[in-house]
């Protein structure tokens, strides 16, 4: 026989948390949405977002840049014949919506999203930061 320690406040709180994730999946089953996976990196010239979007293609996908907010969404369908029933589902279709908080001063200006085998990334090149430098005093005359 073993002997587990019941830790109530942590196993309450872990359940909470698992009840809220599948909450938030059966949410976006009925909504008609599904979970966009991306990746954001900084490098010291740009601030780089990648999702991924296998099946999209790239009129069906639209990335706007407000200061301080990058937002990709867009719509995924799959065909399949209406009389198919379903034994497995695990490709989400429907809209999809992800929205990153950019806290870099960006040259929007220069902003490209590239569409590329299924993967669409965005860059956001970063605004030439002032310098400081060194003031020479003069003396009036």
């Amino acid at each position: 026989m073993s002997v587990t320690k019941w830790e109530p406040f942590t196993d309450v709180f872990d359940d909470m948390a698992d009840l809220r994730r599948q909450m938030r999946r059966v949410r976006r089953l009925f909504a008609g949405e599904f979970n966009l996976p991306f990746d954001v990196y900084e490098t010291p010239e740009e601030v780089v977002v990648r999702a991924d979007l296998p099946g999209v293609a790239p009129e069906n996908v639209k990335v706007e840049y407000r200061p301080g907010t990058l937002t990709i969404h867009g719509m995924r369908r799959f065909a399949h014949p209406e009389s198919a029933t379903f034994l497995r589902r695990e490709r989400g279709e429907g809209e999809f919506h992800c929205a990153v908080s950019v806290e870099a001063p960006i040259d929007d200006t220069k902003i490209r999203a590239v569409h590329e085998h299924g993967v669409v990334t965005v860059h956001l090149p970063k605004l030439p930061e002032a310098k400081s430098r060194e003031i020479q005093v003069e003396t009036s005359k």
